[in-house]
């Protein structure tokens, strides 16, 4: 049986991916992480779990065999976010999340976020 781990394992290694980075001084780096060989266009979209607010939306060519910023996303550091992170390109559509804020976070809280970003497998 699948562990819960394998979805979001699967996700990150995947051919191209959208990440986060670490914050700096507040401010969280969106990067297109791309594996293939070839350059690829996407759009995307990032949204903010559990206030349904969306944070940035776009389009960009990831190019091959690189990681590229995209865009930044500033959050106060006093809150914690879960960050639903979407895009779409020839290879198909994807998701990833990101939390945000200062840990601990809280496991039921964090268990209703995936469930509300439809990114929980039972």
């Amino acid at each position: 049986r699948e562990k819960l781990a394998y979805h979001f394992i699967t996700r990150s290694q995947q051919h191209l991916a959208l990440i986060m980075q670490e914050p700096v001084e507040s401010e969280h780096q969106l990067m297109a992480v791309n594996d293939t060989r070839q350059d690829i266009p996407l759009r995307f979209v990032i949204t903010d779990v559990e206030s349904s607010v969306e944070l940035a939306r776009g389009e960009l060519v990831a190019p091959a065999n690189q990681s590229t910023p995209v865009t930044c996303i500033p959050l106060a550091p006093n809150k914690q976010h879960c960050l639903l992170i979407e895009w779409e390109s020839e290879l198909g559509v994807a998701r990833n999340h990101y939390l945000a804020g200062n840990p601990p976070f809280n496991m039921a809280k964090y268990r209703n976020w995936l469930s509300k970003a439809g990114l929980l497998r039972h």
